[in-house]
């Protein structure tokens, strides 16, 4: 039996990410393929490196959270989704029970699920009016006010020593909206497709600079563990980190020569305990294959990679 893969490819713009999908799609072509075209480049890409959309591939166009739970949960997607079509069933409903290996889900640009989230919970809350940094204001607003009533009371009261602070020192404390946003993004989108669809899962994210100590906001000794050695994390909901169980970072420099580095950052059994480093580096003529060409040599590097994902024993 196949063991299933979850890859992230995390990069900044330019780099060769949704380029990397779309010829990992033509590669595996006795899959059924289900893209998430986040950013609607897709069509055009696959027009460049397979003359056309492959038979095998179908494009979901999700531009809100809920459609994107559509695409998964639906026994049929709404045709708005497919291009019209009104006979393609859900991820779950086509991959329920088959075994492990057994279809491809590529996501472009996973990190904007988890801005997606937010947004519809403030879509939920206030119509669309407010952005999510507006309402947190409002939140804090509400919590100062309230403190400055509960501190007047104990005045009045005769109890001027006593003070009302903020429970644990944090004006967002108690901020009850990141559970139900979380739920939306993990346990009802990005989990099941990780941990619970037997299909090979492939992903891509764009990534900023690391906050380190110093800054204003520091990230995590964890990420700063994970990350520190390439100055970057993938945007997106930072759980991400440990829900894939491969994760590579890919930078791209030039324009006639073009050279790709591909580092590791994390692959779970295969390269169990090595540190991020840059492992590879290849240089191509900007009309060559870029990013798979890389993969293809990575695979070379950590035995067991598969070559494609193939629902049998490879």
């Amino acid at each position: 039996m196949a063991a299933k893969e979850t890859i992230e490819i995390v990069g900044g713009a330019n780099t060769g990410k949704t380029v990397f999908l779309c010829e990992m799609a033509v590669a595996n072509p006795d899959q059924t393929v289900y893209l998430f075209d986040n950013q609607m480049k897709a069509r055009r890409v696959f027009q460049f490196v397979a003359g056309g959309v492959p038979d095998n591939v179908i494009i979901l166009h999700t531009p809100t959270l809920q459609d994107a739970k559509l695409a998964v949960w639906s026994d049929k997607i709404p045709a708005h989704i497919v291009g019209g079509r009104t006979d393609v069933p859900g991820i779950d409903a086509a991959f329920h029970g088959q075994p492990e290996g057994t279809g491809l889900v590529l996501i472009d640009n996973i990190d904007v699920w988890w801005d997606r989230s937010q947004q519809h919970y403030v879509s939920r809350m206030s119509q669309g009016e407010q952005s999510l940094g507006d309402h947190m204001l409002e939140t804090v607003a509400r919590k100062r006010a309230d403190q400055q009533r509960r501190q007047e009371a104990i005045e009045k009261s005769g109890n001027s020593n006593q003070t009302v602070g903020m429970k644990g020192g944090s004006e967002f404390e108690g901020f009850v909206e990141w559970p139900v946003i979380k739920q939306w993004h993990n346990e009802e989108l990005v989990e099941p497709l990780l941990f619970d669809f037997p299909c090979h899962v492939i992903a891509t994210a764009l990534v900023r600079e690391l906050r380190q100590a110093g800054d204003f906001f520091t990230d995590s000794e964890d990420r700063q563990e994970m990350w520190g050695a390439l100055r970057v994390v993938p945007l997106g909901e930072k759980g991400n980190d440990g829900r894939f169980n491969t994760i590579l970072y890919i930078e791209r420099q030039g324009l006639e020569e073009v050279t790709y580095r591909l580092s590791c950052v994390k692959d779970m059994a295969r390269a169990m305990g090595k540190p991020a480093k840059l492992f590879l580096r290849k240089t191509l003529a900007a009309d060559e294959a870029g990013v798979f060409s890389v993969w293809d040599e990575y695979r070379s590097q950590q035995p067991g990679t598969p070559a494609k994902f193939e629902a049998d024993v490879y």
